[in-house]
């Protein structure tokens, strides 16, 4: 029987293997492999430090997160918020236009605008948007090792400074 002391579960078996990515990044030699070295890398040493384009108050919420329920009991917020839900995949007018035919008939509620309840979405739930500018074609984002870049990298549209804002959804 080994006397030897028993390994934490914490510990790296021995049998693991010790990758450099900064020496791999360096021996590859195509141009893609290359690009997504240096996309690990950013995501290696990703920190809230860096320029993530995010504001102060989500970065607050990201290191301190809010340890008790929502409350959402409020009659105009959870319609609000339900509205907002129900339109998820549609135009920001679809919401503006609906709630403008609820306040017609119900001028007494306080139904929040959409910028409103983007916000206490975000506020609610840490779910917020990102925006980042991509190629007009969707081909790539400026984003990571692209984010200096002035010109579209991709074959559709090489050299052409076409670009567009694309929103994603992050979480808090």
């Amino acid at each position: 029987m080994d006397s030897a002391v028993p390994r934490r579960e914490t510990e790296v078996p021995s049998t693991a293997i010790n990758i450099n990515l900064d020496e791999l990044s360096e021996l590859a030699k195509l141009a893609e492999i290359k690009t997504t070295m240096k996309f690990i890398q950013a995501l290696e040493t990703a920190s809230l430090d860096d320029d993530t384009g995010l504001d102060p108050e989500a970065i607050k919420r990201l290191r301190d997160a809010p340890q008790h329920p929502i409350d959402i009991t409020d009659p105009d917020l959870r319609l609000s918020l339900d509205l907002f839900i129900s339109i998820e995949n549609s135009l920001q007018e679809t919401y503006m236009s609906a709630r403008r035919a609820i306040m017609r008939r119900h001028p007494e509620d306080e139904i929040l605008t959409y910028d409103q309840v983007k916000h206490r979405v975000a506020q609610l739930s840490g779910v917020f948007p990102l925006v980042f500018d991509m190629c007009i074609n969707s081909c790539m984002a400026y984003t990571g090792p692209f984010s200096k870049l002035m010109h579209v990298q991709c074959a559709a549209s090489p050299g052409t400074t076409l670009r567009r804002k694309l929103q994603v959804v992050g979480k808090n």
